[in-house]
């Protein structure tokens, strides 16, 4: 694309940063994400900043991306908080899931986190805290999904 002078825009950023955290390159997303103002001319939307969460979670670096949110100019919304609660899942890390589910009981999110967090927690034994999650949202309502033809 850039041979043939044509620049990435915002949507294709997304795509390549995605396609990298997928695909295992880790560094190959981290050099497009660093070059998207300077040699792109894109800002970096939240849409980057969760793709890049993504990136590094799916690669097992949660403590990496952890500093990555706490260092992002924008607030971090539900999505990026579960990219990284999805990544702590898989690498079975309690510590920086328990860190993930402060914040979002911090925004008072309601959603299916919560059983992703509890699902963390019953893997490292911890059941008080599975009894605990599982009453704070026992009386919470999952808005139905939709989708149109």
């Amino acid at each position: 694309m850039m041979k043939r002078g044509v620049k990435p825009d915002t949507v294709i950023l997304v795509s390549v940063l995605s396609a990298c955290g997928r695909n295992g390159l880790v560094e190959e997303g981290i050099k497009h994400f660093s070059s998207m103002r300077t040699v792109y001319g894109v800002e970096p939307t939240l849409h980057h900043y969760c793709c890049m969460v993504d990136l590094l979670g799916r690669s097992g670096r949660l403590a990496e991306a952890k500093s990555f949110i706490e260092g992002m100019p924008v607030k971090p919304d539900l999505m990026v908080w579960s990219t990284l609660l999805a990544a702590c899942r898989v690498y079975d890390d309690a510590a920086i899931g328990q860190f993930v589910e402060s914040k979002i009981r911090e925004e008072n999110y309601d959603s299916g986190c919560f059983a992703t967090l509890s699902n963390i927690r019953a893997n490292s034994g911890d059941w008080e805290a599975v009894e605990k999650i599982r009453k704070s949202v026992k009386g919470v309502k999952k808005e139905p999904g939709w989708s149109m033809v």
